[in-house]
Protein backbone atom coordinates (compact mmCIF):
# COMPACT_ATOMS: atom_id res chain seq x y z
CA UNK A 1 0.00 0.00 0.00
CA UNK A 2 2.77 2.46 0.88
CA UNK A 3 4.74 1.54 -2.43
CA UNK A 4 1.24 2.40 -4.23
CA UNK A 5 0.81 5.85 -2.52
CA UNK A 6 4.42 6.67 -3.36
CA UNK A 7 4.18 5.58 -6.87
CA UNK A 8 1.00 8.06 -6.82
CA UNK A 9 3.41 11.00 -5.16
CA UNK A 10 6.27 10.67 -7.59
CA UNK A 11 3.50 10.62 -10.39
CA UNK A 12 1.99 13.96 -9.74
CA UNK A 13 5.50 15.22 -9.08
CA UNK A 14 6.78 14.44 -12.22
CA UNK A 15 3.44 16.06 -13.68
CA UNK A 16 3.65 18.61 -12.16
CA UNK A 17 7.01 19.79 -13.67
CA UNK A 18 5.86 19.49 -16.99
CA UNK A 19 4.21 21.60 -19.71
CA UNK A 20 1.55 19.96 -21.23
CA UNK A 21 0.94 23.28 -23.43
CA UNK A 22 3.78 22.47 -25.23
CA UNK A 23 3.75 19.97 -28.08
CA UNK A 24 7.09 17.58 -26.84
CA UNK A 25 7.76 17.44 -30.72
CA UNK A 26 8.21 21.21 -30.60
CA UNK A 27 10.24 21.90 -27.52
CA UNK A 28 10.38 18.93 -25.83
CA UNK A 29 12.93 20.37 -22.66
CA UNK A 30 10.40 22.56 -22.40
CA UNK A 31 7.57 20.34 -22.16
CA UNK A 32 9.41 18.12 -19.58
CA UNK A 33 11.00 20.58 -16.98
CA UNK A 34 8.56 23.91 -18.33
CA UNK A 35 6.12 23.82 -15.13
CA UNK A 36 9.32 23.44 -13.27
CA UNK A 37 10.98 26.21 -14.37
CA UNK A 38 7.95 28.29 -13.60
CA UNK A 39 7.10 27.62 -9.87
CA UNK A 40 10.45 27.52 -9.05
CA UNK A 41 13.07 30.99 -7.98
CA UNK A 42 16.42 31.00 -8.96
CA UNK A 43 17.99 33.95 -6.70
CA UNK A 44 20.24 36.50 -8.06
CA UNK A 45 23.17 34.82 -6.23
CA UNK A 46 22.57 31.42 -7.78
CA UNK A 47 23.07 30.29 -10.67
CA UNK A 48 21.10 27.44 -10.85
CA UNK A 49 18.60 24.50 -8.30
CA UNK A 50 18.58 20.99 -7.51
CA UNK A 51 16.16 19.14 -6.33
CA UNK A 52 18.57 18.30 -3.18
CA UNK A 53 18.41 22.05 -2.93
CA UNK A 54 14.91 22.83 -2.97
CA UNK A 55 14.51 19.69 -0.29
CA UNK A 56 17.13 21.64 2.03
CA UNK A 57 16.08 24.93 1.75
CA UNK A 58 11.96 23.57 2.48
CA UNK A 59 13.66 22.14 5.29
CA UNK A 60 15.56 24.67 6.42
CA UNK A 61 12.34 26.76 6.33
CA UNK A 62 10.49 24.36 8.44
CA UNK A 63 13.37 24.08 11.24
CA UNK A 64 13.90 27.73 11.79
CA UNK A 65 9.90 28.07 12.07
CA UNK A 66 9.76 25.24 14.71
CA UNK A 67 12.58 26.71 16.45
CA UNK A 68 12.35 30.38 16.78
CA UNK A 69 9.87 30.49 19.27
CA UNK A 70 11.50 28.21 21.21
CA UNK A 71 14.92 30.26 20.84
CA UNK A 72 12.71 33.63 21.48
CA UNK A 73 10.49 32.17 24.97
CA UNK A 74 12.23 33.06 28.03
CA UNK A 75 13.87 30.18 29.94
CA UNK A 76 12.20 28.74 33.00
CA UNK A 77 15.14 28.36 35.02
CA UNK A 78 13.23 27.25 38.29
CA UNK A 79 11.84 23.87 36.93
Amino acid sequence: MILISLNKTLASHILENMNPKISPCDDFYEFACGGYMKKKYIGENQIGITEFGVLRDNLNRKLRGKLKPLYWSPLNLDE
